[in-house]
Parts: structure tokens; C-alpha cells; sequence
């Protein structure tokens, strides 16, 4: 059984956390993406399709309680998963500096991919905490 200081720091880094993801989340989601996306030439049906990816990829977190189940430590998932989503901004920062080598659609199909992954790492990294207070 945890001690008091080591829930005190659990809560307090888990306050952190939240207060970061918030401020990530503000400034990479939103306006600033679909501005991003138009920039590259998305239409609406594009748009539609980065604003579903996310939602359709919240089965992932039946896979990662299952691998949770099975003593894949959460610790080690929560923490792989939730650098893998905000690292994965940077292949989105880079999509501009391959418009010499890649086409406008191939971007966008680059964009949504990444997006694709950014969701599927947020939705694995949030499953063992919610696993963890579940059990």
C-alpha cells in the first residue's frame, strides 16, 4: 500500500500532467488545425474525416486493457503512449517541408495519418489510468 507522501506526488504530478495535456490540447487541436489543414488545401470532406478519427479510435483502449490484463505493466504503457502523442506533432511541423517531394493530397493523407496516430497514443496512454482506478 502506498505511503502518503508517495500519493501526494502521485497527485501532484498527475495535477501537472493534466494542466500540460490541457495546454498541448489547446494549442494543437481546434482552430489551429483546421487552419493548418486549409493551408494545405483541405476541403470539407477532409475536414470531416480528421474530426472523426479521433472518436472511431477509442477501441483502442479495450486492446491496451486487454494487454493490461495479461501484466503489461501500466506504468511503462502510460508512459510510452503519452510520449508517442505529442512526438508524433512534430511529423505534423515537418509536413510543410515536404511539399517539394510530396503532393497536396499526399500532406493531407500524411496529416490524417499522424492525427491517427496522435489518437490511437492518447487513447492507449489514458487506459491504464482508468484500468488502475477501475480495479
Amino acid at each position: 500500500m502506498p505511503g502518503a507522501a508517495e500519493i501526494s506526488r502521485a497527485m501532484r504530478l498527475s495535477y501537472a500532467q493534466a494542466m500540460l495535456g490541457a495546454v498541448f490540447a489547446a494549442s494543437t487541436g481546434g482552430m489551429f488545425l483546421v487552419g493548418f489543414a486549409l493551408g494545405l488545401g483541405a476541403n470539407n470532406v477532409l475536414l470531416g474525416l480528421m474530426s472523426t478519427v479521433p472518436p472511431c479510435l477509442v477501441v483502442l483502449q479495450l486492446a491496451a486493457a486487454c494487454f493490461i490484463e495479461r501484466g503489461v505493466s501500466r506504468k511503462r504503457m502510460t508512459v510510452f503512449f503519452g510520449f508517442l502523442a505529442p512526438a508524433c506533432w512534430f511529423l505534423i511541423a515537418m509536413i510543410p517541408f515536404l511539399g517539394g517531394v510530396l503532393s497536396k493530397p499526399q500532406c493531407l493523407a500524411v496529416l490524417i495519418g499522424v492525427i491517427g496516430l496522435v489518437a490511437a497514443g492518447s487513447q492507449i496512454a489514458a487506459t491504464p489510468a482508468a484500468v488502475g482506478w477501475a480495479s
